[in-house]
């Protein structure tokens, strides 16, 4: 882990660019970014890239959309990508209170 990197309590790494940013107004490339801190495959983030997913399609996006829209068909990785998006609004909400 590099010095731009850090972890939550979680597991899952931020980068300086998505740490304090509202997960709302990330990116695609934020978004990007962090699906490559996520244990899954690679080929994954391809799916998000070319569909331009950013962070407000983030958490708006369903289990069912990354299987039938973004091709992701393998069961641990949407629960892995569902799980991180969840603890990304929780985190979020805190930092609301």
């Amino acid at each position: 882990m590099n010095a731009n990197t850090h972890k939550n309590k979680e597991g899952y790494k931020h980068t300086e660019s998505t740490k304090y940013k509202d997960i709302t107004k990330w990116s695609s490339e934020d978004v990007i970014q962090w699906l490559s801190n996520l244990s899954i495959a690679s080929s994954i983030s391809s799916s998000f890239m070319s569909n331009h997913i950013n962070g407000y399609d983030l958490v708006n996006i369903t289990q069912e959309q990354l299987k039938s829209e973004l091709s992701i068909t393998k069961l641990h990785d949407q629960n892995v990508i569902m799980r991180a998006i969840k603890l990304e609004i929780m985190s979020l909400c805190k930092k609301l209170k």
